[in-house]
């Protein structure tokens, strides 16, 4: 039996986020600020690997109600952690800028913003169980006040995102040379998150049954959610294999205002795979045996 519209994007999603986990794994280890939005693109693509694997497992258990309400979590929280990857590297630049100007915004600001969006993914993950028993049970997906709560939570999330994105830009001048880009990776992504928060406002916020993560329409889930979701995450990944590391010298220092070339990118993508390992070992070795 082939695969249907719904478990094709599935699978893609699958191969799509498999290479973007491992990216985020050697972006969160050689960033110094490791914490800070790198760990987000892991977090979330264990969430739609894992989210998608239970979707085509619901091809071989159709009335495993369990399967259904895993894949409701998934789908349901996955804007979380993409939001929450801008507001760590506006941290990141704000950081940096009060290293300078000491007296702008505390850092408890960030932290509340944080805070929030992570109630909103806790909400999302109950409002998620609840989706899920329901379809399990009837067939139908119904959206709780938890899934609207979590969804509310993230639309304020949006908006302090974009007023600190506001006041950051404004600043840019503080921040150090090598880090400015992250500021172009937050510009960037802004149109998808707010394409992406759209849709989730449509299938927990309104009536309308063709929005929803299981059982809504298709093609509008792909465009309105998926996509956005993956255009976010390459420009994550992106910023991150071009950002250069901080200077540790004045050479370094003058360096650094050059960004990476795409020959560098590749090279860097290049030596995270087997094969690129096993090269860079062997001209060690030739080196040393000289």
């Amino acid at each position: 039996m082939g695969l249907s519209y719904r478990d094709s994007i599935a699978a893609a999603e699958i191969a799509f986020y498999s290479p973007a986990l491992l990216v985020g794994v050697y972006l969160t280890a050689v960033h110094p600020f490791h914490t800070t939005g790198w760990v987000d693109i892991v977090l979330f693509s264990i969430i739609r690997i894992v989210g998608s694997a239970v979707q085509l497992e619901t091809i071989s258990h159709p009335t495993l109600s369990k399967l259904y309400t895993i894949a409701t979590i998934m789908n349901s929280i996955g804007l979380a952690p993409l939001l929450a990857g801008s507001i760590g590297l506006l941290n990141r630049l704000n950081e940096n800028i009060r290293k300078n100007k000491s007296n702008y915004i505390h850092a408890n600001l960030f932290r509340v913003v944080q805070i929030g969006i992570i109630l909103g993914l806790i909400f999302g993950v109950i409002g998620g169980v609840k989706s899920g028993k329901s379809i399990g049970q009837t067939g139908m997906f119904t959206v709780g006040a938890f899934s609207k709560a979590g969804t509310a939570l993230l639309v304020a999330g949006f908006a302090a995102d974009l007023i600190l994105i506001y006041f950051t830009a404004r600043h840019i001048s503080h921040v150090d040379i090598y880090l400015r880009r992250l500021l172009f990776a937050v510009l960037a992504v802004t149109p998808f998150l707010a394409v992406r928060l759209v849709y989730s406002i449509l299938a927990t916020l309104t009536t309308d049954h063709d929005f929803n993560f299981l059982t809504g329409r298709v093609t509008d889930w792909l465009c309105i959610a998926v996509l956005q979701e993956a255009a976010i995450i390459v420009i994550y990944m992106f910023t991150g294999l071009t950002l250069k590391r901080p200077p540790r010298n004045e050479r370094e220092v003058a360096e650094i205002e050059q960004p990476r070339t795409i020959r560098q990118v590749v090279a860097s993508v290049f030596g995270m795979t087997i094969i690129g390992t096993l090269f860079n070992a062997s001209q060690k070795l030739k080196k040393y045996g000289r």
